[in-house]
Protein backbone atom coordinates (compact mmCIF):
# COMPACT_ATOMS: atom_id res chain seq x y z
CA UNK A 1 0.00 0.00 0.00
CA UNK A 2 1.08 3.67 -0.45
CA UNK A 3 2.92 5.31 2.96
CA UNK A 4 2.98 9.10 3.02
CA UNK A 5 5.45 10.71 4.40
CA UNK A 6 5.65 14.26 5.50
CA UNK A 7 7.21 17.40 7.75
CA UNK A 8 10.79 15.81 7.31
CA UNK A 9 13.88 17.45 6.13
CA UNK A 10 16.45 16.68 8.06
CA UNK A 11 15.37 13.21 8.41
CA UNK A 12 15.96 11.11 5.64
CA UNK A 13 12.80 9.26 3.85
CA UNK A 14 14.45 6.26 3.71
CA UNK A 15 15.35 6.25 7.65
CA UNK A 16 11.71 6.89 8.44
CA UNK A 17 10.42 3.58 6.24
CA UNK A 18 13.73 1.49 8.52
CA UNK A 19 12.15 2.40 11.80
CA UNK A 20 8.26 1.58 10.43
CA UNK A 21 9.84 -1.90 9.69
CA UNK A 22 7.45 -2.80 6.77
CA UNK A 23 8.30 -5.49 3.99
CA UNK A 24 6.47 -6.80 1.34
CA UNK A 25 4.45 -9.06 3.58
CA UNK A 26 3.99 -7.27 6.86
CA UNK A 27 -0.14 -6.61 6.96
CA UNK A 28 -1.35 -3.31 8.15
CA UNK A 29 -4.37 -5.11 10.14
CA UNK A 30 -1.62 -6.37 13.04
CA UNK A 31 0.67 -3.59 12.66
CA UNK A 32 2.12 -1.62 15.67
CA UNK A 33 1.44 2.27 14.75
CA UNK A 34 1.91 2.90 18.33
CA UNK A 35 5.19 1.32 18.73
CA UNK A 36 6.52 2.76 14.69
CA UNK A 37 5.66 6.03 16.36
CA UNK A 38 7.68 5.73 19.21
CA UNK A 39 10.75 4.02 17.03
CA UNK A 40 10.62 7.31 14.92
CA UNK A 41 10.02 9.78 17.59
CA UNK A 42 13.25 8.23 18.93
CA UNK A 43 14.93 9.50 15.79
CA UNK A 44 17.54 12.49 16.35
CA UNK A 45 15.91 15.15 14.34
CA UNK A 46 12.17 14.44 15.66
CA UNK A 47 10.68 16.35 17.92
CA UNK A 48 7.32 14.44 17.78
CA UNK A 49 5.28 11.85 14.84
CA UNK A 50 2.11 10.65 14.25
CA UNK A 51 1.25 7.11 11.94
CA UNK A 52 -2.02 6.55 10.94
CA UNK A 53 -3.45 4.02 9.11
CA UNK A 54 -4.99 4.48 5.82
CA UNK A 55 -7.56 1.42 5.17
CA UNK A 56 -7.37 0.14 3.24
CA UNK A 57 -3.64 -0.55 2.63
CA UNK A 58 -2.26 2.79 3.27
CA UNK A 59 0.08 4.25 6.05
CA UNK A 60 0.62 7.91 7.10
CA UNK A 61 3.95 9.44 8.85
CA UNK A 62 3.55 12.95 10.03
CA UNK A 63 6.53 14.22 11.49
CA UNK A 64 7.52 17.48 13.23
CA UNK A 65 11.42 18.41 13.46
CA UNK A 66 13.25 20.03 16.17
CA UNK A 67 14.89 23.54 15.28
CA UNK A 68 18.64 24.04 15.74
CA UNK A 69 19.38 26.92 17.95
CA UNK A 70 23.15 27.45 18.27
CA UNK A 71 26.60 25.13 17.46
CA UNK A 72 27.85 23.61 20.89
CA UNK A 73 31.19 22.76 21.26
CA UNK A 74 32.53 21.01 24.48
CA UNK A 75 36.57 19.81 23.86
CA UNK A 76 36.24 18.10 20.77
CA UNK A 77 32.31 17.57 20.47
CA UNK A 78 30.42 19.62 17.99
CA UNK A 79 27.07 19.52 18.06
CA UNK A 80 23.61 20.97 17.15
CA UNK A 81 21.62 22.07 19.92
CA UNK A 82 18.41 23.25 20.70
CA UNK A 83 17.19 26.29 22.07
CA UNK A 84 15.97 24.48 26.06
CA UNK A 85 20.11 22.99 25.50
CA UNK A 86 19.10 19.57 23.99
CA UNK A 87 21.76 18.34 21.77
CA UNK A 88 19.95 17.20 18.33
CA UNK A 89 23.25 15.69 16.35
CA UNK A 90 26.59 16.01 15.46
CA UNK A 91 27.40 19.15 13.77
CA UNK A 92 28.57 18.80 9.72
CA UNK A 93 26.74 20.49 7.83
CA UNK A 94 28.05 24.52 6.23
CA UNK A 95 23.67 25.26 6.56
CA UNK A 96 24.55 25.85 10.08
CA UNK A 97 27.68 27.75 10.19
CA UNK A 98 25.27 30.75 10.63
CA UNK A 99 24.01 29.58 13.97
CA UNK A 100 25.79 30.74 17.08
CA UNK A 101 28.64 28.69 18.22
CA UNK A 102 28.68 28.02 22.01
CA UNK A 103 31.56 26.59 23.76
CA UNK A 104 32.39 25.42 27.28
CA UNK A 105 31.05 22.58 29.66
CA UNK A 106 27.83 23.42 30.05
CA UNK A 107 27.52 26.60 27.95
CA UNK A 108 24.42 24.39 25.71
CA UNK A 109 22.27 25.45 28.49
CA UNK A 110 23.06 28.63 28.67
CA UNK A 111 22.91 29.64 25.54
CA UNK A 112 19.44 30.72 24.97
CA UNK A 113 20.01 33.24 27.94
CA UNK A 114 23.48 35.14 26.59
CA UNK A 115 22.00 35.15 22.71
CA UNK A 116 18.68 36.84 24.02
CA UNK A 117 20.83 39.32 25.79
CA UNK A 118 22.48 39.76 22.75
CA UNK A 119 20.04 40.77 21.11
CA UNK A 120 19.92 44.03 22.63
CA UNK A 121 23.39 44.84 21.02
CA UNK A 122 22.73 43.96 17.09
CA UNK A 123 26.24 45.82 16.35
CA UNK A 124 28.06 43.54 18.97
CA UNK A 125 26.60 40.46 18.13
CA UNK A 126 27.17 40.59 14.42
CA UNK A 127 31.01 40.74 15.17
CA UNK A 128 30.89 37.45 18.05
CA UNK A 129 32.61 34.68 16.67
CA UNK A 130 31.71 32.45 19.40
CA UNK A 131 30.37 32.85 22.82
CA UNK A 132 32.41 31.01 25.81
CA UNK A 133 31.62 29.70 29.36
CA UNK A 134 33.72 30.59 31.78
CA UNK A 135 33.49 28.66 34.99
CA UNK A 136 29.97 27.77 34.27
CA UNK A 137 29.03 31.48 35.43
CA UNK A 138 30.23 34.35 33.03
CA UNK A 139 30.60 34.39 29.29
CA UNK A 140 33.72 35.53 27.08
CA UNK A 141 32.71 36.55 23.83
CA UNK A 142 35.09 35.78 20.81
CA UNK A 143 35.07 38.28 18.31
CA UNK A 144 35.65 38.05 14.41
CA UNK A 145 38.75 40.07 14.46
CA UNK A 146 40.54 38.38 17.60
CA UNK A 147 39.56 40.78 20.17
CA UNK A 148 37.63 39.34 23.70
CA UNK A 149 35.06 40.63 25.55
CA UNK A 150 35.07 39.35 29.17
CA UNK A 151 31.57 40.10 30.38
CA UNK A 152 31.59 40.24 34.02
CA UNK A 153 29.35 37.96 36.06
CA UNK A 154 26.76 40.19 36.86
CA UNK A 155 25.28 43.08 35.37
CA UNK A 156 26.69 41.89 31.86
CA UNK A 157 23.85 44.16 29.84
CA UNK A 158 25.51 46.94 31.91
CA UNK A 159 28.79 46.27 30.25
CA UNK A 160 27.59 45.76 26.63
CA UNK A 161 25.79 48.70 26.83
CA UNK A 162 29.05 50.42 27.88
CA UNK A 163 30.75 48.97 25.15
CA UNK A 164 28.20 49.65 22.52
CA UNK A 165 28.28 53.15 23.59
CA UNK A 166 31.82 53.57 23.16
CA UNK A 167 31.75 51.60 19.96
CA UNK A 168 29.15 54.58 18.55
CA UNK A 169 31.17 57.36 20.20
CA UNK A 170 33.82 58.86 17.85
CA UNK A 171 36.16 56.44 19.11
CA UNK A 172 34.74 53.10 18.44
CA UNK A 173 35.67 50.12 20.42
CA UNK A 174 36.53 48.01 17.45
CA UNK A 175 38.75 50.18 15.47
CA UNK A 176 41.46 48.73 17.37
CA UNK A 177 42.14 46.03 18.92
CA UNK A 178 41.68 45.04 22.60
CA UNK A 179 41.15 42.65 25.57
CA UNK A 180 38.55 43.81 27.64
CA UNK A 181 38.65 41.88 31.30
CA UNK A 182 36.80 41.71 34.32
CA UNK A 183 38.56 44.13 37.63
CA UNK A 184 36.47 43.67 39.81
CA UNK A 185 32.73 41.28 40.71
CA UNK A 186 30.79 45.07 40.97
CA UNK A 187 32.09 46.48 37.75
CA UNK A 188 31.41 46.48 34.77
CA UNK A 189 34.48 45.73 32.72
CA UNK A 190 37.54 47.59 31.77
CA UNK A 191 39.30 47.97 28.71
CA UNK A 192 43.03 47.38 28.39
CA UNK A 193 44.29 49.30 25.18
CA UNK A 194 47.93 49.67 23.80
CA UNK A 195 49.41 53.18 25.61
CA UNK A 196 49.51 54.57 21.94
CA UNK A 197 45.18 54.31 22.50
CA UNK A 198 45.85 56.68 25.80
CA UNK A 199 45.24 59.91 23.74
CA UNK A 200 41.79 59.22 21.74
CA UNK A 201 40.45 57.28 25.09
CA UNK A 202 37.31 58.45 26.78
CA UNK A 203 37.32 58.80 30.49
CA UNK A 204 34.85 56.99 32.58
CA UNK A 205 33.26 58.67 35.31
CA UNK A 206 32.55 57.44 38.78
CA UNK A 207 35.03 54.75 38.72
CA UNK A 208 35.92 53.77 42.18
CA UNK A 209 39.62 54.24 42.93
CA UNK A 210 40.21 50.61 43.90
CA UNK A 211 39.12 49.58 40.94
CA UNK A 212 41.14 52.05 38.82
CA UNK A 213 44.07 50.45 40.51
CA UNK A 214 43.35 46.93 39.86
CA UNK A 215 42.42 47.48 36.60
CA UNK A 216 45.71 49.34 35.73
CA UNK A 217 47.85 46.64 37.30
CA UNK A 218 46.34 44.21 34.71
CA UNK A 219 46.99 46.59 31.51
CA UNK A 220 50.66 45.43 30.84
CA UNK A 221 51.40 48.43 28.40
CA UNK A 222 50.17 50.80 30.94
CA UNK A 223 53.49 52.34 32.54
CA UNK A 224 52.69 52.70 36.55
CA UNK A 225 53.99 55.98 37.10
CA UNK A 226 50.62 56.99 35.24
CA UNK A 227 47.97 58.87 37.00
CA UNK A 228 44.84 57.44 38.27
CA UNK A 229 43.08 59.88 35.90
CA UNK A 230 45.00 58.74 32.66
CA UNK A 231 44.83 54.76 34.10
CA UNK A 232 40.92 55.51 34.10
CA UNK A 233 40.77 56.52 30.43
CA UNK A 234 40.87 52.78 30.24
CA UNK A 235 37.88 51.80 32.44
CA UNK A 236 34.66 51.21 31.53
CA UNK A 237 32.51 50.88 34.79
CA UNK A 238 29.03 50.64 35.87
CA UNK A 239 28.20 54.13 36.67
Amino acid sequence: GEIKISGHGETSEIDILQELGLDGGTSLIGFDTEAARRRIQNMPWVASAQVTKLYPGGLSVKVTEKAAFSVGQHQDKVALIEADGKEIAPFGDERYLGLPLIVGEGANLKAREIVQAMAAFPGIASQVKAYALVGARRWDLQMKDGITLKLPEKDAGAALAAVAGRAASSHPVFDERFVAQTAQPDVGLFVGARLAQLRDATIARHVPAGVVGAAAEQLHDVPAELGAERQADLVLAKC
